[in-house]
């Protein structure tokens, strides 16, 4: 968090001079490989027109392939109950939450410092414990029970895994991606965490315990 801090003021007394050089380095690469620039201006475009449909059927589709790959790793066979539970969780309330919230703070004047911080210590707690709650709504069928102990204990373990992946996993992103393609590089993420969540910290044996 220090080096952040202090590396921030440097990033954003770089970032006018860069923003000069990349939009002529852009210009340059679009002329010299026209196909990428229709590509990237048809997703860009879908992007902007409908960002909850795109990031929704993005997340969806990557946590499937999660799923897919946390069986193959674990040698489980297809686990279809995981496969649409996730994928569902993950295309109509995760991928939305972080359009809303990522969106917000876009249009905000914080650092990007700031950012990260209400990223860490207000949004992931928050979007953990929502998609904690609804996962066990539909495992369980039935309200999940916040006054039983067992519950938050399952959370922390949730809530620490998730600081562990996505707390390097956001500096790199910040440093690196363009604000737009937040979510999208998020729903990237999400697939090597549900892999290493599902098998690290979940294991095989409670992983196929709805079967």
């Amino acid at each position: 968090i220090a080096i952040l801090y202090l590396n921030n003021e440097f990033r954003a007394k770089k970032k006018s001079d860069e923003a000069n050089k990349k939009t002529a380095t852009s210009s340059k690469d679009m002329k010299e490989n026209p196909k990428a620039k229709s590509w990237g201006e048809a997703y860009s475009s879908l992007m902007i027109r409908h960002p909850f449909k795109v990031n929704g059927f993005q997340a969806a589709v990557i946590s499937a392939l999660g799923t897919l790959t946390t069986n193959a790793v674990q040698g489980s066979g297809l686990d279809m109950y995981s496969l649409v539970k996730l994928s569902l969780i993950a295309g109509l309330v995760m991928a939305p939450a972080s359009v809303v919230w990522y969106g917000n703070m876009a249009k905000t004047s914080y650092s990007d410092f700031a950012k990260l911080m209400a990223e860490w210590f207000i949004f992931t707690p928050f979007i953990n414990l929502v998609f904690f709650s609804i996962n066990e709504l539909v495992d369980t069928q039935g309200l999940p029970e916040f006054s039983n102990p067992n519950f938050w204990i399952g959370f922390g373990k949730l809530l620490l895994g998730s600081y562990c992946f996505w707390m390097p996993f956001a500096t790199a992103r910040m440093q690196f991606c363009p604000a737009e393609l937040t979510v999208a590089a998020n729903t990237v993420g999400s697939y090597a965490w549900q892999v290493i969540y599902t098998y690290v910290f979940v294991g095989p044996v409670v992983a196929n315990a709805d079967k």
